[in-house]
Formats: structure tokens, sequence, C-alpha cells
């Protein structure tokens, strides 16, 4: 399993989405340090459910000088709910204030929707390929009620994205 390579992967398909009335959203994992989120509308791709299961083969294998190798064996499946969670702040006053979150939101899904069915991808961190199927295949999100601050000149507006798919592992 790579959940590390999965994560940047999904951030790396959406960063830089566009929105007609926002600036590029900017996409992370780990979150950036407390700044101000409306420079630019913000994803974190973080947490995720996975359930794990393998198709045992041979634990090992013979070499080709006859000698018996210790090996995992067979192929893993592990399927995936990754959140993605968007941020943005808009000026309670801006004429677009209503659409622009929306608008933003179904082009983060249009990104994802538009991935191919089987993406190969190798962790660079540990070098372990595998290859994520199913991405932009079924999506669960959560819409929550703009906030404002205190003087109501900034509305905040959240959504959790649950991307559902996954990913095959040859061990």
């Amino acid at each position: 399993m790579s959940l590390n390579a999965v994560q940047q992967f999904i951030r790396d398909t959406i960063n830089g989405t566009s929105s007609s009335y926002l600036p590029s959203l900017k996409a992370w994992v780990a979150p950036p340090s407390v700044g101000d989120i409306g420079n630019a509308p913000n994803a974190y791709v973080w947490g995720a459910t996975f359930h794990e299961h393998r198709w045992t083969m041979s634990a090992g294998r013979y070499d080709g000088d006859q000698n018996y190798m210790l090996g995992s064996g067979g192929n893993k499946k592990v399927e995936y709910q990754v959140y993605i969670w968007i941020s943005v702040a808009t000026k309670a006053d801006d004429p677009h204030a209503d659409e622009a979150f929306p608008i933003l939101l179904e082009n983060v899904l249009k990104a994802l929707r538009a991935t191919p069915k089987v993406n190969n991808i190798t962790d660079p961190s540990t070098g372990q390929s595998s290859s994520l199927m199913d991405l932009g295949e079924e999506f669960q999100v959560e819409y929550s009620t703009p906030r404002t601050t205190a003087d109501q000149r900034i509305i905040r507006t959240d959504c959790r994205i649950t991307a559902m798919f996954f990913e095959m592992i040859s061990a």
C-alpha cells in the first residue's frame, strides 16, 4: 500500500483548479503553516479509511539457481475513501459570492473525473509501484453552511469530498 503516493497523486490532480471567480486552488497533503486563507482556495488531501486484502499465491519462489527465496506472494487490493477538504474565503459583498464556491467545487470534481481509469503511480519515498483504479468514479460531498467573521465581511465556505477508489499492488 502506498497512501503517500495516493495522496500526492490526488493533490497533483486538483492543484491549480480554477473557478471563474476565485484564484487557482492550492492543494496540499500536509497543511502549510497557519496563514491567510483569503489569498486562494485551499484543498487538503488528508485523512482516509481503507481496507486491504491479498490474493495469496506461493509465499516464495525459486531463483535461476534453484535457490528458494521468500517473498510476500500474491496481489493486494486496497479500497480507499480519501478525504479532500476544501476551504474558501470570499468577501461578503462580492457579487459572485453565491456562485464562486459551487463552481470551484464542480471544477475539482471534473478534474478528478478526468483521470484515466488506471493510473500507474510510484511512491517517491519508497519506490513502491502500484495502480490506482476508478478514481473519479464515485464521490460523496459534504458541503457545509457558510460561516462569517464577527464583522460579517468575510464568508468562509468548506466542504469535504470523499473519493472512493482502489489501488492494486503486485506483491
